[in-house]
């Protein structure tokens, strides 16, 4: 019975941790512990193409939701410090960093520390602005992340 009661607690942690940081799709989330302050869509006279990620417990590292290639990283303008990674299919976009740590042309593991969040650029405060092109085309990640 013992055993049942370990195997049971470790299997509901897993399944916790599964969810938590995981997506359909196999993706991992940017940032572990957060807030959404602005979701994907009109906002105002313009559209939002991103969520708006604020970290929760002071933890500003950015994680990479896939393997892929870094396609920009560099100064962008109202987007800032700002990183676009190609996965297959998706270009992941994290705008408004604080510091930048890889490279163009870089190859990435998926969940590895990619950048700093900060508030570079037009921003009004320390987040991470998260957006998705799937074949090229602006994406809710929702849709996929379920933030």
């Amino acid at each position: 019975m013992e055993k049942i009661k370990k195997f049971l607690i470790i299997f509901f942690i897993v399944a916790t941790i599964f969810i938590l940081f995981m997506t359909n799709d196999g993706f991992a989330k940017p940032v572990k512990k957060y807030i959404v302050t602005s979701r994907y869509g009109p906002r105002g006279n313009i559209f939002h193409y991103g969520i708006d990620l604020v970290s929760l417990d002071g933890d500003l590292n950015i994680y990479s939701p896939a393997n892929g290639i870094v396609t920009f990283a560099g100064w962008a303008g109202n987007a800032g410090n700002m990183v676009v990674l190609k996965s297959n299919e998706y270009e992941f976009e994290f705008m408004h960093l604080e510091q930048i740590l890889v490279q163009v042309n870089q190859k990435i593991k998926k969940e590895q520390k990619i950048g700093i969040m900060g508030t570079t650029g037009y921003s009004t405060g320390v987040h991470l602005h998260f957006g998705i092109k799937k074949n090229g085309t602006y994406i809710n990640p929702d849709d996929i992340f379920k933030f």
